[in-house]
């Protein structure tokens, strides 16, 4: 009973959230918005043996990363992930092509609220998170903070 209030609650707090962060997925040629209780489902038990990092001093796109470049030469075209910002905990999250959630990674990062997109590749092969320090950050300003987990 107490987890269906608590995502009820989350469900209520997700309505006045929500037009802003569906347009982070808008230009998606094709989304698919996964509800909130089969989000919590698919993330509550990730658990990845491997992480690669680096920080990007740019705000231009991710071709700079080496992490990214590589990752997108992996990708198949047909490869699809769950894509979200920190908000997929009122909103749920996204089902997009893999290839477009890296093209247009920095840009939904630096949007942001949070300025931090996630996205878990469908068979969670492996699952990004890419935070964007503005200009005012002292250790890192207008950055890319990257990072990759795997296993293997």
């Amino acid at each position: 009973m107490n987890n269906r209030l608590e995502i009820l609650k989350k469900k209520a707090i997700g309505k006045s959230k929500f037009n802003a962060y569906q347009n982070h997925f808008r230009d998606f040629s094709s989304s698919k918005h996964i509800d909130l209780e089969s989000s919590e489902n698919l993330l509550q038990s990730l658990n990845f043996s491997h992480s690669s990092e680096e920080i990007i001093d740019s705000e231009n796109n991710f071709i700079e990363s080496e992490l990214l470049r590589k990752l997108y030469k992996q990708v198949d075209e047909g490869s699809i992930s769950y894509a979200f910002t920190d908000d997929f905990e009122y909103c749920g999250v996204y089902l997009v092509k893999t290839k477009e959630a890296i093209e247009k990674s920095f840009r939904i990062a630096r949007e942001d609220y949070n300025h931090t997109f996630f996205f878990l590749e469908a068979a969670s092969k492996f699952f990004v998170r890419i935070n964007f320090y503005d200009r005012s950050h002292l250790d890192f300003p207008a950055s890319f903070d990257i990072q990759i987990s795997e296993n293997y």
